[in-house]
């Protein structure tokens, strides 16, 4: 799988979020200032129930995936499958476990007008191995929905300067 795939999955992520607005005198946050030890309004167990990840002519695939975060901490489980359903575990897939710190930052408006918070992510264990993928992105709470940014080919969450600008309501996590 390339390295934007398996970011897009962490990230279905997550990819994340926790923190305060803290930051450096450039507003960007310090390493030291990313260490919290309080909850965030993301804590708890978020799940996206079955849906479409990447369709080809070759192939689809669906998925399930619960992100759990604890402080400053995200954790990831992602189960794939080949039906609709989530009946027929994907008989390829590697059901990818990640882990990693968060960083939640500055409140921003979307390209369609709601307001949002930046996310920094950095996986650190992919499948139990050390691994390291930052993913720079937006999310929205609204009650128990939690959606993320959508990325494209020029905003895909690579760096704070692609960041995506809107919001997936497609892949949408609801609170356990």
């Amino acid at each position: 799988m390339e390295r934007k795939s398996v970011a897009a999955l962490i990230f279905s992520l997550l990819a994340s979020a926790c923190g305060g607005n803290s930051g450096g005198s450039d507003g960007k946050p310090q390493e030291e200032e990313k260490k919290s030890t309080g909850k965030t309004v993301l804590e708890g167990v978020w799940e996206k129930p079955c849906g479409i990840v990447e369709q080809s002519e070759e192939e689809v695939i669906y998925d399930r995936v619960t992100l759990t975060f604890e402080g400053e901490y995200f954790y990831s489980d992602i189960e794939n499958y080949q039906d609709s359903n989530c009946q027929a575990p994907y008989p390829v897939a590697p059901n990818p476990k990640s882990e990693g710190a968060l960083f939640i930052g500055d409140d921003v408006i979307t390209t369609g007008g709601l307001s949002a918070t930046e996310i920094d992510t950095e996986v650190t264990r992919y499948n139990g191995a050390p691994f390291t993928i930052r993913e720079y992105t937006i999310f929205r709470l609204e009650v128990n929905k939690l959606y993320f940014g959508k990325g494209d080919d020029v905003l895909d969450g690579e760096s704070e300067e692609t960041r995506p600008k809107s919001l997936d309501y497609e892949r949408i996590f609801y609170k356990q």
